[in-house]
């Protein structure tokens, strides 16, 4: 079982609640792909601001808040699942931050 569905397998498997399982792993998608630019969450994902970090447009240096394109676009480079862990283990910069010309700077 995959780590995504495990919300949805507790509440349609244990609790009966398959539909509402369904509703929080489409929000979780959502959430996926739009952690970064979203207004409620200042332009960054509840991890990096524990860590501090943002990701902004290259070279300008703004902030992606509300640039719903470079977020989404950032995002579909995790569907090539080992690519961007060995990219980022060789210390090169993620397929998705080149797609969306961006760059993770200090916050």
């Amino acid at each position: 079982m995959q780590l995504p569905y495990i919300p949805q397998y507790i509440l349609g498997n244990v609790l009966g609640l398959s539909g509402l399982g369904q509703l929080i792993s489409f929000l979780s998608l959502i959430y996926l792909f739009t952690k970064d630019t979203a207004p409620f969450l200042n332009g960054q994902s509840v991890g990096k601001k524990l860590i501090g970090i943002k990701v902004v447009h290259d070279p300008a240096g703004t902030s992606i808040l509300g640039d719903w394109t470079a977020g989404i676009v950032r995002q579909l480079s995790l569907f090539l699942i080992i690519v961007d862990p060995i990219l980022i283990l060789i210390g090169k910069d993620r397929l998705g931050d080149g797609w969306a010309k961006t760059i993770v700077v200090k916050a």
